[in-house]
Order: structure tokens, then sequence, then C-alpha cells
């Protein structure tokens, strides 16, 4: 028998548990790190000096971080005391820091005494992002003036300070940040995953044989987000994050069994790679983790081979999840387009039902520790066949799908066949709920008679 089904069908979900069979290991690639380096933030007109206004300290300052590609974050920190970026002072020529004090030297006498003119005597924060001894790679430094000294001869200023952590001297923190997820062998932020299982056998007895004769699967993951942190009340203000998600499957499964098999869920998780986390270090850790797994649920009343094959894709799909308000979070695109055929080789009762799962988790931590928390999206789709020859046929499916047979003096032999789509999508931040997103039931074929059977 040979049938197309036009259907919906995708397995890509965030967060998925099954019964595991023994099958193959699965393997395991070591995560890679991406860290966003700070960058001078780029004024729309240079001006030559800076002027007073420009090395004047302030309490509101902007901190710039960019990685590969299109990965970037902003840091719009409201901080302690007023702050001096000195990465903004194309006229330093050189700085150096120790455990007790920086000291600046310029080229510029107009530059340097705007600077004596506009500095406080004491109790202000210097930032540096000059690397060598004031700060290590891809990191600032935060450091507390409490009183500095200068030489005009030289223009050289050296000021008393002291090293501290950058959340030590924030009142409140923004950040906005865009990431573009890591390839899972080139080890880049190239944005797509792509993972071919094709040939892969899930399961191998006397009895029993299924194999994946064609498991490919693309995909292509964006996250942007905003965190708002108020120090003063150590709570979170606002926390979102934006994920764009597009994906292609092609699954074909071949299942050939000479005996009578009862239903069972088979899982085979093969690929697990976090995609490449990125961090600004003190500040902000990121890190989503793909699985990429195949999976099959099987029964059979007899001898048969049969082939279900899939062709998939999510062309733009996209989740906006807010830790912190459930009632704003939502999940939109989320339709698969999708062409389902089903081979079978003999005249016996089948249920043949399986599935590709994508599962990605997110995990967020702020400021070495301060905030760590967990959240995602599961989406759980699976197209539910039964084939039978005789009515008396019993099947069960993890998913809760019943179907409704046709009557005795309808089909010839009480021949039958159904199938239907069952589709879901819960959100979940873990420290605070669970959201139901969506859920349908679409029945593809009604109940009915399997006429072709002699």
């Amino acid at each position: 028998m040979q049938s197309s089904l036009f259907t919906l069908f995708a397995a890509q979900a965030f967060i998925g548990t099954a019964i595991s069979a023994a099958l193959p290991v699965r393997d395991v690639v070591p995560p890679s790190s991406a860290l966003l380096r700070p960058v001078r933030r780029q004024a729309p007109i240079p001006a030559t000096p800076l002027g007073p206004a420009k090395f004047t300290p302030k309490i509101n300052v902007t901190l710039d971080y960019e990685g590969l590609n299109a990965t970037n974050a902003l840091v719009h920190a409201e901080m302690k005391q007023p702050s001096v970026l000195l990465e903004h002072i194309d006229t330093i020529t050189d700085i150096t820091c120790s455990d007790t004090d920086v000291v600046l030297k310029f080229s510029a006498t107009e530059d340097y005494n705007s600077c004596l003119s506009s500095w406080p005597a004491k109790n202000f924060t210097m930032i540096t992002n000059h690397n060598g001894t004031c700060d290590s790679e891809h990191e600032r430094g935060i450091y507390v003036i409490s009183g500095y000294t200068f030489d005009n001869t030289t223009l050289t200023l050296t000021a008393s300070s002291s090293r501290v952590q950058i959340r030590d001297q924030l009142n409140d923190a923004v950040i906005d940040f865009t990431h573009t997820g890591t390839a899972t062998a080139k080890r880049d932020l190239s944005g797509t995953i792509s993972a071919d299982l094709s040939g892969t056998t899930l399961v191998a007895t006397d009895p029993l044989t299924i194999v994946a004769n064609e498991a490919k699967l693309d995909t292509t993951v964006t996250l942007s987000g905003h965190v708002h942190y108020n120090f003063w009340k150590f709570k979170v203000d606002e926390f979102y994050i934006d994920l764009d998600y597009s994906s292609d499957l092609n699954l074909a499964i071949t299942a050939a069994v000479n005996a009578q098999y009862s239903t069972n869920l088979y899982n085979y998780d093969p690929l697990s790679v976090t995609v490449s986390a990125f961090s600004i270090p003190g500040i902000i850790d990121v890190g989503p983790m793909v699985d990429f797994g195949l999976g099959i649920e099987f029964a059979a009343s007899g001898s048969v081979n049969a082939t279900v094959g899939v062709v998939s894709s999510i062309p733009e799909a996209t989740v906006h999840l807010d830790f912190l308000n459930q009632a704003n979070t939502v999940a939109t695109g989320w339709k698969p387009q999708t062409n389902v055929t089903t081979d079978i080789s003999a005249q016996v009762e089948l249920q043949l039902n399986p599935y590709a799962d994508l599962t990605v988790a997110l995990g967020v931590k702020l400021f070495n520790g301060l905030l760590d928390m967990s959240a995602g999206i599961e989406a759980k789709p699976e197209i539910v066949n039964a084939f039978a020859v005789d009515l008396d046929f019993t099947y069960t499916s993890a998913s809760g799908v019943t179907f409704t047979k046709p009557t005795g003096d309808q089909c010839i032999n009480g021949a039958w066949f159904a199938s239907t789509f069952h589709f879901n999508v819960d959100a979940f931040v873990t420290q605070f709920y669970t959201k139901s997103l969506y859920e349908v039931e679409i029945p593809i074929y009604e109940s009915q008679c399997w006429n072709f059977v002699n």
C-alpha cells in the first residue's frame, strides 16, 4: 500500500523525555564559548580635542561589547559614583595599573587640563579598556579613586585607587543583547546547526529492526534579550528573551518485524551540543544547548516491512519568553509545512509513528551568579498513524490520541486506517511558571475504510 498524506509534522522540542531502549551511544560535543570583547562606543561626529563635557564623570554610562558576526551587547549602567570611560580619551598615550594606583600619561595639554578641571578630587570611578596591567582580555577594569596627584611637566596623573568588581559599583543595570547560534562543527557564530544521521540503526534485534534511512536536520536559532537588574532592590525588574527559529527536516524510518510486537517507544539521542554560549565576564553568561534525536512509536501484529517518510520545514517561528510575566509570553509561526508518505509491504495491523526532536534549553547567569535562571519552550508535535485489517486492532500512543473505529458493516474485511496531528507548545521558566501556549489535534484522515485490502 502506498499513500501520500499531506499533514503537519514536526518534532522540535525544547525539553522532552522518553522511554529509552538499548540504542547507540550519543555523540556529546563539548561546549564552546564566545567572549564578547569591550569596544569603544563611536560618536557620530568625533571632536578633537574632546572638550570638557566629554571628560566629566557621569553616573550613567554605556558599555559596548561585540563578538563574531552580529553578536553584540549594550550595558546601560547606573553607577554608585560618577565614572569616566578612559577609552574615550584618545590623548591618553599610556596607562598602567597596580594594586594601589592608576597612572595616566597624556599627549595633549588641553585634554590633560580638561581632566584636572572636570574630575573631582576623590570618590569617582575610572573604567579602563586598555588590557596590559589594567584589565584582563575581554574585560574592562573598574577602579575606585580615592585621590590623585599630577605632574604638569610630563602631563602625568597618578591616582590612588582600588580595583573592584563591576557589580559592586552598580545601582542599576540594563543589558540588551543579540546572539546568533553556533554551528555544531565549526565552533563559530554561523547561526546554523546541521545534523545528518542517515543510516543510523535505532533498534537491531532478532524480531525487530528499525533504521533511519534518512535523517537530516538543518536549523537556525537567533537569540536577543533584555535584562533590567535593580541592585537597590536585589531583584530583576525586566527579563525577556526573543528567539527566532527556522528548520528543515528530512526523515525516513524503515521498520522490519517478523513477529508480533506490542507498542514500544524508542528514543535515540545521538547528538548533544552547547550552542556556543556567549559571555561578558563578570556581567552576563548566556548558555543555550541543543540536542537532536530520533524516536518512534511502533506496534505490529505480524511480519511486515514498513517505511514512513517525512519532509518538514518551519520557515519562520518566534517565541517571546518573558521570565517574569507569563501573560506576555507568546509563540508565533510554529506551523510546519510537511509531506508524509507511507509504504507497507503486508496486510497487517501496524502502528508506526516516527518523530525527530530538537531540544533547546537556555540558562542565563548575571554578575557572577547574582542571578541564575533557566527557561525554554517545549514544542511537541507528533503524527499518529494506525493501519488495521481487523476492527479488533488496538494501539496506544503517548500523545493520548484516540481513534473512533468504523463499524463492522462499513469496511470490507474490517480494514481501516486513520491519521491525526497532535501538537502542543509549552513555555516554562524553571523558578516561576509553566504556561501552555498552544495545543491542537487536527485529523489528517478520519477513521475510514482501507478498501484496497483484499
